[in-house]
């Protein structure tokens, strides 16, 4: 049996379902590379702290010999690197949250998805019209295109070992 209403549904939830499969992906792909790209702008930070914390601990050094001026730019340099690298971890680890939460709400609705397609594929076993017992098909009781309601007589199977011929 067939019912066009419950193929479209299926259809249509299987399109539906792939395409949130495509969704999921693309944004995965965009999200990890929002935290690549935050990974990189610490290492940037990183790198900036390190050479003007070399630089102000050479100046110390040789205070004497470096005006006062460069010392304390670079001192302060110094300063707002260190706050700078601060800052862009936290951004890094709230970046991670908003990832996994986008993550654990893109699964919801995949699996929401695929409850609602395993749903149309019951649906379209269920138009399968199976006979319990073993047999010779006699007779139809129905037309094409006809409704019927759950428990209906559709057919008449005779046993094989019950026939004979004449």
């Amino acid at each position: 049996m067939n019912n066009p209403v419950v193929e479209q549904q299926y259809q249509e939830n299987r399109l539906e379902y792939d395409a949130l499969q495509a969704e999921a992906e693309a944004n995965s792909a965009e999200l990890k590379s929002e935290i690549l790209s935050q990974e990189a702008i610490i290492l940037d930070a990183k790198s900036r702290l390190s050479e003007t914390e070399m630089r102000l601990k050479s100046q110390k050094k040789y205070i004497a010999a470096v005006p006062m001026l460069e010392y304390e730019t670079t001192r302060i340099a110094t300063i707002q690197y260190r706050h700078q690298l601060e800052f862009e971890e936290k951004r890094l680890a709230a970046l991670k949250q908003t990832v996994a939460a986008e993550e654990k709400a893109t699964l919801m609705r995949l699996n929401k998805s695929a409850s609602l397609l395993a749903l149309r594929e019951e649906e379209m076993r269920s138009l399968n019209v199976t006979s319990p017992v073993d047999g010779v098909l006699q007779d139809v009781a129905v037309q094409a295109g006809q409704r019927i309601t759950m428990g209906s007589n559709i057919a008449r199977l005779a046993k094989e070992e019950d026939l004979y011929a004449e």
